[in-house]
């Protein structure tokens, strides 16, 4: 709040993502949104309680796409997540940091399909 938007993004965007084409954009999608809804969205994910209480009690069927090299999300806690939920699927992706869906939408679409089917 203190220091403006470049820099609460570059310290948020650095560590979601390594490639610089997918930082621009989440620093261009961070200046789109504007310094209070991304401070009000930052505030929101430090508040929000713990979700893995009450995992077991999901009873749809449920799929996990995770990157290996997510930062914020690693691959331990994807597995706590998926182990909690019964009958989950889990698809672990290589690369893709905490925003796996815009780094390899085409893979993320493609899983999600045949999950599907």
């Amino acid at each position: 709040e203190k220091h403006g938007l470049e820099r609460l993004t570059a310290a948020l965007v650095r560590p979601v993502s390594d490639d610089p084409q997918l930082q621009a954009r989440l620093r261009a999608m961070f200046a789109r949104a504007g310094v209070d809804r991304v401070i009000r969205e930052q505030r929101a994910c430090a508040a929000r309680p713990d979700a893995r209480t009450g995992l077991e009690t999901i009873d749809v069927p449920t799929l996990v796409i995770a990157s290996l090299d997510d930062a914020i999300i690693p691959p331990g806690a994807v597995e706590t997540l998926a182990r909690g939920i019964p009958h989950a699927r889990v698809v672990r992706l290589e690369t893709g940091g905490h925003v796996t869906a815009m780094a390899h939408p085409d893979s993320v679409t493609e899983e999600m399909r045949g999950w599907l089917a």
